[in-house]
């Protein structure tokens, strides 16, 4: 993995972090997770990301 996979998959997994909190507050729907979720793999396209969700 090279530096900028790294940095995006480090800023994949932060802000993933925070949604799945988000949504363990039900400040989320399950359905707005999923969107984000897909939003996020669509922006980042995290090497190893994918894999978590």
């Amino acid at each position: 993995m090279n530096k900028k996979q790294f940095r995006t998959e480090t800023a994949f997994q932060a802000t993933l972090c925070i949604a799945r909190r988000m949504l363990a507050q039900g400040l989320l729907t399950k359905r707005e997770y999923r969107a984000f979720v897909k939003r996020l793999l669509e922006k980042y396209h995290p090497p190893t990301g994918d894999l978590f969700t």
